[in-house]
């Protein structure tokens, strides 16, 4: 079982350094004809979660700078976080067609091709972002997704090996990779292993809430219903808080009901 909650690339290094929203805005007021001053402001909105709000100002940034491939690259972005993912999709092929060699979106279009199913299609896209750039941890993990979803599984661990083994400050992308090999190895019986690899997840970034769900498998298949229950627990506490920020997540309220189910069984087995 796979709860695939990586999320498609920012655009650019320019995104990590977005100032407060309201010195941006107020800053927009006399340079509204300028596609960088909405550029920067809808960067801002994003990070913030106001994506309609970002959606608006990039809109208005690719008006006015049709060629402007990293604001169709966010535009997509937001259009994606919407649930508008032929609209990010279109976006995202524009920021390609200006820009060929860009990685960023090529690992976008290839996550919202992913979310559509169309594993081949997003399979081609993250080996394109590969062959620009070989040691993003994060395109070689979304393309073991794709593969893993494309029912080519031994590819899909070979790339979240790669994945792990990159060396790199992007302990996000490593979480997530030990974490997908982890739940691969589960769903192949390799339950040590799994078990090995989840806690790197977690070491990582504590509060992992797909790694704490897979290690409680992993521990209920070993019988340590102990472990597993304390797993569950910080599972459905971490899709508790991925829901108060994104409420309408799909696979956040399917793995919440599953671990809150799992967690049932394990506390009956306990008599608790």
């Amino acid at each position: 079982m796979n709860l695939p909650l990586v999320r498609h690339a920012t655009s650019s290094k320019e995104d990590c350094r977005i100032e407060p929203v309201t010195r941006l805005s107020q800053a927009l007021a006399s340079r509204w004809n300028f596609p960088e001053a909405h550029y920067n402001l809808g960067s801002a909105l994003w990070k913030n979660g106001r994506y309609d709000s970002a959606i608006f100002h990039y809109r208005v940034a690719v008006q006015l700078k049709p060629v402007y491939a990293n604001a169709h690259n966010n535009l997509g972005n937001a259009l994606l976080d919407t649930g508008k993912t032929c609209e990010a999709i279109a976006e995202y092929r524009k920021a390609i067609e200006l820009k060929p060699d860009y990685e960023g979106a090529e690992v976008s279009l290839g996550w919202a091709l992913y979310e559509k199913g169309q594993y081949p299609e997003a399979i081609v896209e993250y080996s394109k972002a590969i062959e620009i750039e070989p040691n993003d941890a994060m395109a070689h993990n979304n393309l073991g997704l794709a593969l893993q979803g494309n029912g080519e599984t031994d590819a899909a661990i070979a790339e979240y090996q790669a994945a792990v083994e990159i060396k790199s400050d992007d302990t996000l992308a490593r979480a997530y990779a030990y974490n997908n090999l982890g739940s691969a190895l589960l769903d192949r019986g390799q339950i040590d292993k799994a078990i090995a690899d989840c806690l790197e997840a977690i070491k990582l970034e504590p509060d992992y809430a797909d790694a704490h769900f897979h290690l409680g498998i992993a521990f209920q298949k070993k019988a340590r219903t102990g472990d597993s229950i304390a797993e569950y627990r910080k599972a459905i506490d971490g899709f508790v808080k991925i829901l108060a920020v994104k409420p309408n997540d799909a696979n956040a309220q399917r793995y919440l009901a599953t671990a809150r189910d799992s967690l049932a069984r394990d506390l009956t087995r306990k008599g608790q």
